[in-house]
């Protein structure tokens, strides 16, 4: 009895400490604590600051031979070199008078409907003509095929006007008198200097956005210039004399950087226009005078030959008195140093060193 008892107590200890505790949790969730411990809390792995983006894969490429009939090989070879995408090749096989083109399929076919448009006429004396800069080259097509198709003028063959929107282009098979009978119709208008035109320009060699990014420094607050990446150019519209000045910087960019050098670009405006555009216009500085060799301060002295220093291409100044200049790392420190040094002249005398730098 006694061990009996010595066994019962230990029992009784712990059923008066479980009786509050089962009272205050309940059995059933005290057992589960008991056999699900709380998981260790973890850290939610953190987002990357800058997530990686997924571009789209470019589009896959088709490839198309086409064969010629009536048109000179070379002609349709070099118009689809305009009309052809960024990532599109053209070859030519005179042979075999085929052209083969790898282009994206939108591409491919656009280019298979104008050129079986561009064969159809037969006539030896037929050739291909282009006029670029068409505001509304499909309005404009439209218009000329109304007014010439079907004519009866004597000496005149107009086949085909066919637009090309997108390089703003109105592309014609006809004869020369029939281009000159559409010249004289005058396709572009009779713009003033203050009506807008637009150019399409290939990049094949620069940086297609960063050229449009200078660009946009250069024209007017109404101008547009627009990157064409499926295209690999670039579309621009503005006043005349800016446009004329915009596509000139293109192409001296582009001569630059497949010359492996990067051309600097920049602005110099007023009389300071018209002053550094006749010394870069000279082979060889005069021997008295204003830019003479003897008759300058040897600071604002040019080399030996009159010539300055590095490479460069300049054009204007437009209207605006604006002079778009574009040189090497050399040209540009020169012309850079001969302003900074008052070289310039206004009517009344010279420059101070400050003034007239130019704006990159």
């Amino acid at each position: 009895m006694r061990l009996a008892r010595s066994r019962l107590w230990p029992l009784l200890v712990v059923g008066a400490f479980l009786t509050p505790v089962l009272a205050a949790f309940g059995l059933a969730e005290l057992l589960a604590k008991l056999s699900n411990p709380p998981p260790r809390a973890v850290s939610a792995p953190r987002a990357p600051a800058h997530p990686r983006r997924h571009e789209p894969a470019p589009d896959p490429l088709k490839a198309l031979s086409i064969r010629i009939r009536n048109r000179e090989i070379e002609e349709v070879a070099g118009l689809l070199e305009t009309l052809r995408g960024a990532r599109g090749k053209v070859t030519a096989d005179a042979s075999m008078r085929t052209i083969s083109v790898v282009d994206r399929p939108g591409e491919i076919d656009r280019m298979a409907l104008i050129v079986r448009e561009l064969d159809e006429s037969r006539g030896r004396d037929l050739k291909i003509w282009t006029f670029g800069g068409m505001s509304d080259p499909e309005g404009i097509a439209r218009t000329l095929t109304e007014l010439f198709m079907g004519a009866d003028e004597p000496g005149v063959k107009i086949s085909k006007i066919i637009p090309a929107e997108r390089e703003a282009l109105l592309i014609v098979v006809a004869n020369e008198a029939g281009y000159s009978r559409i010249w004289r119709a005058r396709p572009y208008g009779c713009p003033d200097r203050d009506t807008h035109r637009i150019r399409a320009i290939r990049v094949k060699n620069g940086d297609l956005h960063e050229i449009a990014r200078l660009l946009g420094h250069v024209k007017s607050a109404e101008g547009e210039v627009v990157a064409d990446e499926a295209w690999g150019g670039l579309r621009i519209r503005d006043l005349p004399n800016k446009v004329s000045g915009m596509v000139y910087i293109v192409e001296a960019l582009d001569e630059y950087a497949a010359s492996g050098e990067k051309g600097r670009f920049f602005q110099v405006r007023g009389f300071l226009a018209d002053e550094l555009m006749q010394m870069l216009g000279r082979a060889v500085a005069p021997v008295s005078g204003r830019h003479s060799v003897n008759g300058l301060d040897p600071a604002c002295r040019v080399h030996a030959d009159g010539s300055i220093g590095g490479r460069f291409r300049a054009v204007g100044p437009n209207d605006d008195k604006e002079l778009f200049v574009v040189a090497d790392d050399a040209g540009y420190a020169e012309i850079t140093r001969l302003i900074v040094n008052g070289c310039f002249e206004y009517p009344s005398g010279r420059t101070s060193p400050a003034s007239g730098l130019p704006s990159p």
